[in-house]
């Protein structure tokens, strides 16, 4: 507890009255007067509550936050000496006790340096502007919430992105199933151009969805033959958040840091390069510049802090490339010829921007009411 127990109040006041109880008065002695040593005082005002408390001969004020924890608030000295009696009637006074608390309106004691008068005043200044402050601010006035677009029943709508890439020169385009998970229509964005792409299949097992559209890319990824090893580097390529920070593809670099995903899942590999929302679908390239895995998924931070208290870092999940493999034979579609030969990051980066696409899904108004607890959908839908 910041305080013990210093009495009854009738003992406090008739030492007050009598005298007995002093300026100056040092809270050893105040204890001896009062029958137990004086550890802290608390006030409370309509809103926030404070308490100055001894500890180890020095003197702490503290503020407590809406959630109840104590923080200090910037006073502090050593040598606590009794300066007076704080009568307020508009401020209940506790000492504080395990056990007991009593409540007074007059007569209690407060503590700061009785050498640094400096420090009294900036604390009594403190506690009057903080009093008048109370009764003259202005109530905050909210901030009115943006009313929620109405949705035209019938008419479709973006609602959410995700990445994917070509993997043959028909235009072929593989990507994770939940990017295309109940759309009404994906659109490929390619070279300025948005084309709506047919889904041919999906695999909601392994999160996998292959596609087709009209468009002749420039460039196209070839699937490895044989899976990832331990350590490999990788490039990933995506558009994390969608085009809300800029239109580009954006690359990020690591390795592949284990050959099983999340609960021993054969079919995945971990990767540490970082994943973002909207990098969903996107290559997972090797020096190659073959695509040894499609991104799938990051850890749960939210989960990951509550089970294990700590924040999970370069922990992030790609599809493997024989998954990929078996997923398009079984669908009666070949991907190009692997390269054998490493290729400059010059001519990876070129690779990655005439091969990689942004996929947009669009959904009628009546479907959007019906996943919203399901499926994440942009803040402001258009």
């Amino acid at each position: 507890a910041y305080s013990k127990k210093i009495g009854s109040s009738e003992r406090q006041n008739s030492l007050i009255e009598s005298g007995q109880i002093f300026k100056g008065m040092s809270w050893r002695a105040f204890g001896k007067k009062a029958g137990n040593p004086a550890w802290g005082i608390e006030w409370r005002t309509a809103s926030d509550a404070f308490l100055l408390t001894i500890q180890d001969q020095n003197i702490y004020l503290f503020k407590k936050s809406p959630s109840g924890k104590w923080a200090k608030a910037g006073f502090m000295s050593s040598d606590p000496k009794l300066i007076g009696i704080y009568n307020d009637p508009n401020i209940i006074i506790n000492w504080r006790d395990s056990t007991n608390t009593i409540k007074k309106e007059e007569g209690s004691v407060r503590w700061a340096d009785w050498v640094d008068f400096n420090a009294i005043a900036k604390l009594n200044k403190w506690m009057k502007d903080l009093d008048k402050t109370k009764v003259t601010e202005k109530p905050k006035e909210k901030k009115k919430k943006k009313p929620e677009k109405k949705l035209q029943p019938g008419k479709t709508y973006s609602v959410a992105s995700g990445t994917g890439f070509f993997i043959n020169k028909s235009g072929n385009i593989v990507s994770n199933n939940h990017v295309i998970d109940e759309c009404s229509t994906v659109k490929v964005h390619y070279k300025g151009d948005a084309k709506t792409a047919r889904v041919l299949a999906t695999d909601r097992t392994n999160d996998l969805s292959l596609m087709k559209s009209n468009v002749v890319p420039d460039d196209f990824f070839a699937i490895a033959n044989e899976d990832a090893g331990l350590l490999e580097d990788i490039y990933v390529a995506g558009y994390p958040f969608g085009k809300a920070v800029s239109s580009s593809v954006k690359v990020t670099k690591g390795v592949v840091s284990a050959l099983t995903g999340i609960g021993n899942n054969y079919s995945n590999i971990q990767i540490d390069a970082a994943l973002q929302p909207g990098n969903s679908g996107g290559p997972i390239i090797n020096l190659k510049g073959n695509v040894i895995g499609v991104a799938v998924a990051k850890l749960d931070y939210k989960k990951v802090i509550k089970d294990f208290g700590a924040i999970p870092e370069g922990t992030n999940f790609g599809i493997k490339s024989s998954t990929v493999q078996q997923f398009i034979k079984a669908n009666n579609v070949k991907s190009a010829s692997i390269n054998y030969r490493e290729m400059s990051k010059k001519d990876i980066g070129a690779k990655i921007q005439k091969a990689t696409v942004y996929l947009d899904c669009w959904m009628t108004a009546e479907k959007i009411q019906e996943l919203k607890t399901r499926k994440a959908f942009f803040s402001n839908i258009e």
